[in-house]
């Protein structure tokens, strides 16, 4: 069976960071990276909030099942299960969407807003987001992923990340799904 772990977190918590620090038989894809692989735009540059956010996900599904299609590896998948759109809205992403993607297992990664926020205007050097909208949308994170666990009777792991050895801990937990 192909494995396909979800690795998910809101902005700037760290997913591909420490989805580089694992090591193995494993490919790695993001999913804004697939979206603008595809050519079309629908996360503008300068605020990261989606314009299309049904169009958004079913390039991200077909672009995702053609690579699949290709290779027996195991897929870490780095994505979002909320996301805020151009009205300053949060906006669940549909449970038919994960269906699509067949996940494993969920590794949702959870943080500090205030960390998060620093470590985004460090990285970007723009503050796309305050600190109360980080904390709303890990909280909306948090809450879609347990829905969505259930929904599809597939594992939730949550991963602080403010505890100490958070990338060991990441390693390790990870380590059991590949």
């Amino acid at each position: 069976m192909k494995k396909t772990i979800f690795i998910t977190g809101i902005h700037g918590v760290g997913k591909s960071y420490y989805s580089s620090r694992v090591t193995g038989e494993y490919e790695h894809y993001t999913a804004s990276t697939l979206i603008k692989e595809a050519s079309l735009n629908n996360i503008t540059n300068d605020s990261k909030r989606v314009n299309d956010l049904d169009e958004n996900q079913r390039v991200l599904i077909s672009s995702f099942r053609h690579l699949r299609k290709k290779s027996n590896k195991t897929f870490l998948f780095d994505g979002h299960l909320v996301l805020l759109d151009n009205n300053n809205k949060f906006q669940k992403i549909s449970l038919d969407v994960f269906k699509a993607f067949e996940f494993t297992v969920i590794l949702l990664l959870i943080d500090n807003e205030q960390e998060i926020y620093n470590r985004i205007v460090n990285r970007d050097q723009k503050n796309h987001f305050t600190v109360n909208q980080l904390y709303k949308m890990q909280e909306l994170e948090i809450e879609h992923a347990n829905y969505v666990s259930k929904e599809l009777g597939i594992p939730l792991e949550i991963l602080d990340l403010r505890k100490s050895q958070a990338e060991q801990l990441f390693i390790d937990r990870l380590s059991m799904y590949i």
